[in-house]
């Protein structure tokens, strides 16, 4: 009896020790999305990555090893590398069978923005296909305005949302469809007023963000990270606030400017 207990206890202990090395050896692909994750003076941060990396802080992991590239390579490589992860991923039906799935992170509100001088009316999802609108590649926004059917001549896909940026800025489109925060943290850091901007059509709630795992990451991996993300959301510590409201709150003054 004590060598079958024995026995299960190093089968436990092995499984273990696989589990935490198949989580350290993942790649994180992610893209310039503040104030979810962007880097700046070479560090790496924002409230997806500080709770990835409180969870690996919570999984006895080191840091995460976090790429920053274009999104369309972020996700290409979280669906063609074995044990990469892209975020944050907006999660819809669309997706649902491309990845699996951590989260959520946070809601995603998409929004179409204009020059306040143009004085565009948006009185209905129809009259965007009156406009010329930029995209960023195989971003959440770029579903959008295929779901709305806007035609491929009226929209202008880029790289990187800062090109989106500059081209509504220079009158180059009429319309910048993407996430509200982080389309107003990168109008700031390129210099522009976001004053000079306005929402003139809101598309709602995309969907929720979340981590994006590769398909052949094994399931205890995902089991292991969604439950050490439930108890940073849930768990409420001395201070009397969860790990999860403080990173909110580390960039709170970020998401009340937009």
């Amino acid at each position: 009896m004590f060598f079958q207990h024995f026995s299960y206890l190093i089968a436990w202990v092995v499984l273990q020790f696989m589990s935490t090395l198949a989580c350290a050896q993942l790649l994180f692909f992610s893209e310039n999305y503040p104030p979810y994750n962007f880097e700046d003076n070479q560090e790496i941060k924002g409230i997806a990555v500080d709770l990835l990396k409180e969870m690996h802080h919570q999984m006895g992991l080191p840091d995460p090893k976090i790429r920053i590239e274009p999104w369309a390579r972020s996700y290409y490589n979280a669906q063609n590398i074995e044990n990469a992860v892209v975020f944050s991923t907006t999660r819809t039906d669309e997706r649902e069978q491309l990845f699996k799935w951590v989260g959520p992170i946070i809601d995603n509100e998409i929004v179409f923005l204009a020059r306040k001088d143009r004085n565009i009316v948006v009185p209905d999802r129809y009259s965007l296909r009156n406009f010329r609108i930029a995209a960023v590649r195989l971003d959440i926004g770029e579903d959008v305005i295929n779901r709305f059917q806007i035609h491929q001549h009226q929209t202008e896909i880029v790289t990187f949302p800062e090109q989106a940026a500059r081209m509504l800025a220079f009158n180059r489109v009429d319309l910048w469809v993407y996430s509200l925060p982080p389309a107003r943290y990168i109008q700031k850091v390129y210099g522009l007023n976001a004053e000079d901007f306005e929402v003139v059509f809101s598309y709602g709630s995309a969907g929720f963000l979340y981590y994006a795992f590769n398909l052949n990451v094994n399931d205890d991996v995902i089991i292991e990270y969604q439950q050490t993300l439930d108890s940073l959301v849930s768990d409420v510590g001395s201070e009397g606030e969860t790990k999860y409201q403080q990173i909110l709150k580390r960039y709170g003054a970020e998401i009340e400017d937009y």
